[in-house]
């Protein structure tokens, strides 16, 4: 079965904008080749035919199943992040963080540096926050 003109467009695209950003210099964080970004285009392609086509109805009921046992883990890990939320609104402890990273990116000097977010993780970290 053919793919529909809208999804060809789609993966068009991708395309396009692959071959943009293989033109950007890396800052080293990638762990993969710019080929990738065509393999990207290539596997949303075919998710896009095999959907046309109907697909695996199996498949798609296991892939639910999977997404119920890990949705439990969310339920905690959004408890977490409403607890430390409600901790953040402590203007001290807020003014403290801002006030840090002001700190830090001064002393850090340019934003536009690669290994920026790094640095900026570092000082905080230095400083005892937990900062990634």
């Amino acid at each position: 079965m053919a793919v529909p003109v809208r999804f060809k467009g789609v993966a068009q695209a991708f395309d396009q904008v692959a071959a943009r950003v293989r033109v950007c210099e890396s800052s080293g964080s990638e762990h993969s080749p710019a080929e990738s970004l065509t393999d990207l285009s290539d596997l949303v392609n075919s998710f896009l035919e095999r959907d046309v086509q109907g697909g695996d109805g199996d498949k798609r009921e296991n892939e639910h199943d999977d997404c119920q046992s890990d949705c439990s883990g969310d339920s905690d890990t959004r408890d977490l992040l409403r607890k430390i939320l409600s901790d953040l609104d402590n203007d001290d402890y807020r003014e403290r963080i801002h006030g840090e990273a002001e700190k830090a990116c001064r002393v850090i000097g340019n934003r536009s540096a690669p290994d920026f977010k790094s640095r900026l993780m570092a000082q905080l970290r230095e400083k005892g926050f937990d900062a990634g």
